[in-house]
């Protein structure tokens, strides 16, 4: 790795795009930035931490972030991999990838490609999603042939979270007889995804604070849809509560009435209510 300026880093990103930049943060974990888009006119920044959160920064909170540090890695370089698996070789066009900015509830598509280096087969033990809604289609070849390549598609569902991470855990063995137990060794390939926030909250905060057991705190929030294109709502997390009453396209507001109630065993149990019409 290569450390470079901060500003010079900065130039870079923004005259290329998504580049494999390592950010060193004062006090966060170090900061992999994977994607550059412009939405509604604002640049923002999609990245992931070596703990593998991932986030989005706008701008203004790109600029101010007390970064340390820019470092080129090779690990999030957009370009091959290359994984030892026993005595052979396989390499990987890319091991993340980000769909950048998607529609909320839509599916999005890409397709890795795996390159068997050597001069013997790799066999594919199994392919495994960090999540469900990560799907990849059953493989036909489980033996990877000498010089071969492999296109691999893989497919994400996105759901109400704003910033997607998955991931895809293919195991590769270079015993290809499949009757003989060998070690398989893991490789990890990384999907990113960002999608704007379907319906704006206010209050942005709601504390009850203690409840009495025999009493019901009260409280209403307000949802007003942002314009995207999506015709309902499937869920939406507040304060840890979910919320889960579809609203239809034309209804653009709603007033949401959030009762939690202590249960008999002291534990906080939400109700949901939701009502309101178009206000036109």
């Amino acid at each position: 790795m290569a450390s470079i300026s901060w500003s010079s880093a900065q130039n870079l990103i923004r005259e290329h795009g998504p580049l494999p930049v390592l950010l060193t943060h004062q006090s966060l974990p170090p900061f992999i930035l994977l994607d550059v888009f412009s939405w509604e006119g604002e640049t923002l920044f999609l990245g992931t931490s070596a703990n593998g959160e991932t986030a989005v920064f706008t701008d203004k909170e790109f600029r101010s972030a007390p970064w340390k540090q820019a470092v080129w890695t090779q690990d999030a370089q957009p370009t091959v991999r290359e994984f030892a698996i026993g005595k052979t070789k396989i390499a990987v066009d890319c091991v993340r990838h980000s769909f950048g900015p998607v529609k909320p509830f839509s599916a999005v598509k890409t397709e890795f490609q795996l390159h068997n280096l050597s001069e013997q087969p790799v066999r594919i033990e199994s392919i495994t999603t960090s999540c469900g809604c990560t799907t990849v289609p059953e493989i036909t070849t489980r033996t990877l042939l000498p010089r071969s390549f492999l296109k691999l598609p893989v497919s994400l569902q996105t759901s109400s979270q704003r910033v997607i991470g998955q991931q895809v855990y293919i195991f590769l063995s270079s015993e290809t007889d499949p009757e003989k137990k060998a070690m398989a060794t893991p490789i990890t390939l990384y999907l990113y995804a960002w999608q704007p926030q379907c319906m704006e909250v206010s209050p942005g905060r709601i504390d009850f604070g203690p409840i009495s057991r025999s009493k019901t705190a009260e409280s209403v929030i307000r949802l007003t849809e942002s314009p995207v294109d999506r015709f309902q709502l499937r869920e939406c997390d507040f304060a840890g509560l979910p919320i889960r009453e579809a609203v239809e396209k034309k209804r653009t507001r709603g007033t949401y009435d959030l009762s939690c109630a202590p249960s008999p065993g002291s534990r906080r149990i939400a109700n949901r209510r939701a009502f309101g019409d178009d206000p036109n």
